[in-house]
């Protein structure tokens, strides 16, 4: 047996019942910028006589973040993004910088 079984599929996101009786609402949110993996928009439900119904609002309000673009981009943590840019040459992590919105930078090449 799945761990979750699809309650109904729609054109966007999806809601799954777990074997506990709670419900998982995704929402296909694009591809993380970080670890280039696919990144989803997720929330969990309790069981209870209106989780259909609650889960079909949680799954409209998602879908509309993500057609808004006010979702997150990336699952990364602080320390995972210091890394990837630091591993990146020094230019280019001057012109991260620069381009982040912070003052003057100066550089010594």
């Amino acid at each position: 047996m799945a761990p979750y079984e699809p309650i109904r599929k729609r054109g966007r996101g999806s809601i799954d019942v777990a074997p506990s009786g709670s419900l998982r609402v995704r929402v296909f949110a694009g591809y993380d910028s970080v670890s280039k993996k696919r990144h989803y928009l997720t929330e969990h439900i309790s069981p209870g006589p209106d989780a259909e119904k609650e889960a079909e609002k949680v799954r409209t309000r998602l879908v509309n973040q993500v057609n808004e673009r006010r979702h997150p981009r990336t699952k990364a943590t602080v320390p995972q993004l210091m890394r990837s840019i630091l591993k990146m040459p020094v230019s280019t992590q001057a012109l991260c910088v620069a381009t982040s919105g912070t003052s003057k930078i100066t550089s010594s090449h």
